[in-house]
Parts: C-alpha cells; sequence; structure tokens
C-alpha cells in the first residue's frame, strides 16, 4: 500500500484536533507551530510538517505518535535500548551493529585480545564489527 506522507501527515493532524477538540489556531498556538504550517498541512499542500511539529502537536492535542510494527498492533516500538549508551570518548554505540551489555571481562577479551586477568578497566559495552 503506498502512502503519501503528506497526506497522511494531514490526515493523522486533523484526527489528532478533532480529538482535542481544537480550531487550527487553537492547535497552532497550543503546538507553537504556525497557523499556516497546520493549515497545509491538512489539506496535504507543500511541505509535510517537520517530525517535531508533528509530536509538538500530538502532545497539544493529549495525544502520542506510536510506531508499530506492520499487522502487529500490540506491539510498540520504543526508542533503541542502546541511545543514551555513549563509550569512554563520548560517542554512541553503533545501531547498525549487535550490541550487548558486558559482565566480566573476558567476554570483552575474546574480541579484543585483552587479558581477563588483568586489572584495567573495561567498557560496559561491546559490540561486533561484522553482523552474523
Amino acid at each position: 500500500m503506498d502512502v503519501d506522507p503528506h497526506t497522511l501527515a494531514g490526515e493523522i493532524l486533523r484526527a489528532m484536533r478533532a480529538h482535542a477538540r481544537l480550531s487550527q489556531r487553537e492547535l497552532a498556538a497550543a503546538a507553537g507551530i504556525s497557523v499556516s504550517t497546520v493549515a497545509r498541512a491538512e489539506r496535504a499542500s507543500g511541505a509535510a510538517p517537520s517530525w517535531a511539529s508533528m509530536v509538538r502537536a500530538a502532545e497539544a492535542c493529549g495525544c502520542e505518535i506510536a510506531v508499530v510494527p506492520a499487522g502487529r498492533q500490540d506491539e510498540r516500538l520504543g526508542p533503541w535500548r542502546f541511545d543514551g549508551t555513549r563509550d569512554e570518548g563520548g560517542r554512541h554505540l553503533p545501531a547498525h551493529l549487535e550490541v550487548w551489555r558486558l559482565g566480566r571481562a573476558w567476554e570483552w577479551s575474546s574480541f579484543h585480545k585483552y587479558s581477563c586477568y588483568a586489572r584495567p578497566p573495561f567498557p560496559e559495552h561491546s559490540y561486533r564489527m561484522r553482523p552474523r
């Protein structure tokens, strides 16, 4: 099924606004977005509203936007469980690789030639450079 993002964004915005019983002007003021953004989105003209605008509008309407796998309405996808985790250099862990939390030094040493008998600290997380 091909869905036009402009049309879908407008339909979702209109449904949220109707749920909250707000006018376009009231929604724009409550969400901190322009009235023209709301109007353009609802009539699917021009560019679709930004993700940030849609999230602010949902919050202003007392709604939340959720992502669910196709055909599985009972399951909601949330943030990646390692999103807030950073390494010692302040970098995010690579989302495209398999990441796991380390419990002992030997879990890390087999991949990195690290002596499991040594005392230096080992990282909290590790990952495989090549997916299985």
